[in-house]
């Protein structure tokens, strides 16, 4: 890959001089800056080097001037520097609303409309996979990156019609080995530069506890049941008496856009009128939203928004300024900030705990200011975030472009991001909802959760529900949302729920019971020409336990298929989390993976220690030796007053060759739910 050069609107620059700037230091370090500027342009640009990290280079670009521009088809940056020459290597970016990974050599990239970042480049014929990651470091929607047949460039958003004397562009290009940890490196520098911390996965009870959706696809999404004359109101709260009744302890509930006026009807895939106010429609609860929260007990809440409409109450009686697409009759307010500042402030006695930015793309692409405007869009993101924050509460964005998850690192409200389609709403209904690997890898390199969306828990027939099913592989979702390290939502009706599904993903409080990561694709899928969009083996880690999904069915495993075990010393055990048979495995050896009944596999991965003995922990759970339930430091168990937690082991077995046992022992945990671990030696 070779840079060179520099373009504005379409015009090649011839370079007036170059000189090495004073440098200085910045979030990702001490930097030495080498300083271009160009024959009869408003254009400058800079590169960074960093004498103490030769993985990074940052690349700047510079304004000095009011610049009135016609705006440019997309795809066609204002602005290019450096512009970069393709090659043979293999490349990755995401592209469209539900972040889809798509890959191939590098002369078949292109970007797409808010897509096409980050561009992720890498040699897959070396083992050690290595690569590079180029994309911008802040102000995501005012920028995009170009290409042609021949090269790539990085620039200023090509339909803005003005940019403003002062406008930079800052890109960065992130040097690593392996894809897993060269996205982390690089995410770990858009965080740095942006000062937002990683969320943490247990940061409140929306996050950390099983939660009841009421999303797209779900039972009462837009369905109150067989009997439709009955109100959201009265079946509500007979839901949390039957969640009671079956003792399933969900921490939060999640309302969708079935619960606020909108001003136009809603079709099947959930899309439709814009909000005209965000508040309970009195048909859905007619004596407001705070009742509902006190007859669900208080618990918080998620709230679902979309896009707003021309006609809404907070243009008619608010006193900002709103831009309305002429066509489309959708608004977007002038001073984001200070609108969602006093809006966050409006919603008192709700339980609200996170707000769910939907349709994110449907707010962009039809609000004509947004992508006209060079940076209103980064100013709607900074603006909801600092809203949310003022107000206490966390932010998730659902159905958004590659560029809108790049902006999560400059809003430190947003906690979590939508890493899959809707439930039951995708090109093949059954087989959508679940792959979230690849866009996990994403989501967790920029710090946020990945949230896979709803599900069905069991396989009955929801008759009266949004959606009738029957879901036909309940645990594959169970399994993915519990990897997911975000929230656990099931959407059942009621009498319908699978009681011991959810509880296998959690204690016996709610708490899910969490890996240390989210699930992601192993490096193993890139190598050797593989595309990493069509694997569906995924890992995550807990602890020294490592858990491999493979939707294949049966199959081999070996050590190298989860990222840092390639070339592992010692031995290990593989626990099949349905059949529970053990088998030992070394580095360099292969073992069949045999099928569950839904006709995946799933197997915990752990170390023989130095008795002979390798911990699997808790093998009804999902996560069997989550942190969140066993401190190996202090040797406890924690959970719920009184809760009965197994812990298993397997060692090798006497008198018999290569033979292994499986030994388990239960604990109740005390009144306070602490417990002692059991040592086996």
């Amino acid at each position: 890959m070779e840079a060179s050069g520099a373009s504005f609107q379409g015009a090649d620059l011839l370079l007036d001089n170059m000189v090495e700037g004073e440098g200085g230091v910045d979030a990702l370090g001490t930097y030495v800056d080498y300083i271009y500027t160009w024959i009869d342009s408003p254009l400058s640009t800079t590169v960074k080097i960093y004498p103490d990290d030769s993985s990074t280079l940052v690349f700047e670009q510079h304004v000095a001037e009011d610049v009135e521009s016609p705006g440019f088809p997309q795809g066609f940056a204002q602005s290019a520097f450096p512009i970069f020459k393709k090659n043979s290597l293999d490349h990755f970016s995401y592209k469209q609303f539900w972040t889809v990974m798509e890959s191939g050599p590098l002369t078949s990239y292109s970007p797409s409309h808010q897509g096409g970042v980050p561009l992720v480049i890498y040699n897959s014929s070396e083992p050690s996979l290595p690569m590079t990651v180029f994309s911008p470091l802040t102000d995501f929607k005012s920028v995009h990156l170009s290409a042609d047949s021949d090269t790539f460039s990085p620039g200023i958003l090509s339909n803005a019609t003005f940019i403003p004397k002062g406008f930079s562009a800052t890109y960065v290009l992130s040097a690593s080995s392996g894809i897993n940890k060269g996205m982390m490196d690089w995410g770990d520098k858009l965080l740095s530069w942006n000062d937002k911390p990683r969320t943490d996965m247990f940061v409140d009870a929306t996050h950390s506890t099983i939660g009841f959706w009421t999303d797209n696809g779900g039972y009462y999404h837009y369905s109150t049941g067989e009997d439709e004359t009955r109100t959201y109101e009265e079946v509500l709260p007979e839901v949390k008496v039957y969640h009671d009744e079956i003792g399933v302890p969900f921490g939060h509930w999640q309302f969708d856009s079935w619960f606020y006026p909108k001003d136009g009807p809603v079709d099947n895939g959930g899309g439709g009128g814009g909000v005209t106010n965000w508040t309970a429609d009195p048909t859905i609860f007619p004596t407001g939203m705070p009742n509902i929260n006190e007859l669900l007990d208080g618990m918080p809440t998620v709230m679902h928004n979309r896009q707003w409409s021309a006609t809404s109450d907070y243009i008619k009686n608010w006193d900002f300024e709103w831009y309305i697409d002429d066509e489309t009759q959708i608004a977007i307010p002038k001073d984001p900030a200070a609108f969602f500042t006093r809006f966050f402030q409006e919603q008192k006695d709700w339980g609200l705990s996170m707000y769910e930015q939907d349709w994110i793309m449907k707010q962009y692409d039809l609000t004509e200011s947004l992508y006209l405007n060079l940076t209103l869009g980064d100013l709607w993101h900074r603006g909801m975030g600092e809203g949310a924050s003022a107000a206490g509460l966390s932010v998730q964005y659902c159905m958004p472009y590659p560029n809108d998850i790049l902006s999560s690192v400059m809003n430190k409200a947003v906690t979590n991001i939508r890493a899959t389609d809707d439930y039951f709403h995708g090109a093949d209904r059954y087989e959508s909802n679940w792959p979230i690997g690849q866009t996990a890898m994403l989501i967790h390199a920029l710090g946020a959760l990945p949230f896979k969306d709803g599900f069905y828990s069991s396989t009955n027939e929801q008759r009266g529900g949004q959606e009738v099913g029957p879901e036909l592989h309940p645990d594959r979702h169970a399994i993915m949302a519990t990897l997911s390290t975000a929230m656990v939502g099931p959407m059942d009706g009621i009498n319908l729920l699978n009681a011991s599904r959810v509880m296998s993903t959690c204690n016996a409080d709610g708490l899910i019971l969490k890996p240390d990561m989210p699930v992601t694709t192993p490096d193993y899928c890139y190598l050797g020409g593989k595309k990493g969009e069509d694997c569906m083996a995924y890992f995550t880690v807990s602890g020294n336990n490592y858990y491999f999904f493979d939707n294949d069915g049966d199959g081999e495993f070996g050590l190298e298929m989860v990222d840092k075990l390639e070339g592992a010393e010692g031995e290990y055990v593989v626990y099949n989390w349905y059949t529970g048979e053990s088998q030992s495995i070394k580095a360099g050896e292969r073992v069949t993976l045999e099928a569950g009944y839904e006709g995946h596999s799933f197997a915990v991965v752990s170390p023989f220690g130095d008795v002979g003995v390798a911990f699997i922990g808790e093998v009804d759970k999902i996560v069997t030796n989550s942190k969140a339930r066993f401190d190996h430091l202090e040797g406890k168990v924690k959970g719920a007053a009184g809760e009965r937690v197994k812990q298993c082991w397997v060692g090798k077995e006497e008198g018999r060759s290569g033979g292994l046992k499986t030994v388990c022992e239960e604990v109740v945990l005390d009144g306070e739910g602490v417990g002692v671990m059991v040592k086996m030696m």
